[in-house]
């Protein structure tokens, strides 16, 4: 299987198993305000590529749709689709929901906090931090806090040797914590050079998960709650806590058709950052 083939088939089980769009101060598994009144003209072109979008995706398979747009102070919720097929409940905007990547926005907030404390510096060698870090991934050159930060590294990622050891469902139940999915990064030769050019890597942030525990001497879960959770008033967003239930995870694409139950993303346990 090609490295395009598997990207295509990653990206149809994002679509497929949880479509979502959050507004930025969503943040994470957060109950949504009550929608408002329908957006003026200013937005109305942005509400109805949404609702194309998703419409598009529930007829590409996907079960749900939820979608909030905050634009100007106005804002525009959608909810459609269903929870589960089998009893037809109908998705609601406030359910909650894995955030996915979502997550590394919350990571990099807790390496900028360490930076201003002046724990760690954005042009720090990563080996600084992580002293095992170049025997394991064999960089070409010097990697940098700042070239994980922007994905600039050019580190192999671990999405595609995770979808070449296993059947799809099998990986969808995959859990790894960073040092294993660093390992399975340093599978693939790393070919980018450090610092030219954007190539998007979740490895980068797994790296930085691990940067942030050893240096606060906490799980990431922990940290993230301290640094962004509870500042910020997210009484719906969890990380190390259950999640919500994935009992019922449908797909349906040309290559295979499953039901079967996805691991958390923002709930992955203590002391493992939750990136996907």
């Amino acid at each position: 299987m090609s490295e395009v083939q598997i990207h295509a088939i990653f990206c149809r089980l994002l679509a497929a198993c949880f479509v979502a769009l959050l507004g930025l101060s969503a943040g994470g598994c957060t109950n949504a305000p009550q929608p408002t009144k329908q957006p003026s003209g200013a937005t109305a072109s942005l509400t109805e590529a949404l609702d194309k979008f998703g419409n598009k995706s529930l007829d590409a398979g996907a079960p749900a749709v939820l979608v909030q747009a905050r634009v100007r102070g106005e804002q525009w919720s959608r909810a459609s689709g269903v929870l589960s097929l089998e009893s037809q409940e109908p998705a609601h905007i406030d359910g909650r929901m894995h955030v996915a990547s979502v997550t590394k926005s919350f990571v990099a907030v807790s390496v900028l906090k360490l930076v201003a404390d002046g724990r760690i510096a954005l042009d720090d060698p990563v080996s600084r931090h992580l002293p095992n870090f170049e025997s394991v991934m064999h960089p070409p050159g010097l990697v940098t806090v700042r070239h994980f930060l922007n994905h600039q590294s050019g580190m192999p990622d671990y999405v595609i040797p995770l979808f070449q050891r296993g059947s799809v469902p099998d990986v969808l139940r995959t859990r790894l914590n960073s040092q294993e999915r660093l390992n399975l990064a340093s599978s693939f030769r790393w070919s980018g050079t450090p610092g030219l050019g954007f190539e998007y890597s979740s490895a980068n942030y797994a790296a930085l998960g691990m940067i942030v525990e050893r240096l606060r001497g906490q799980p990431i879960g922990a940290v993230l709650r301290s640094d962004v959770v509870d500042p910020l008033g997210l009484s719906g967003t969890s990380m190390t806590e259950p999640g919500p239930s994935r009992k019922e995870c449908y797909m349906d694409t040309s290559r295979y058709s499953a039901n079967d139950t996805l691991p958390p993303v923002l709930n992955s346990p203590s002391p493992h950052p939750a990136e996907d």
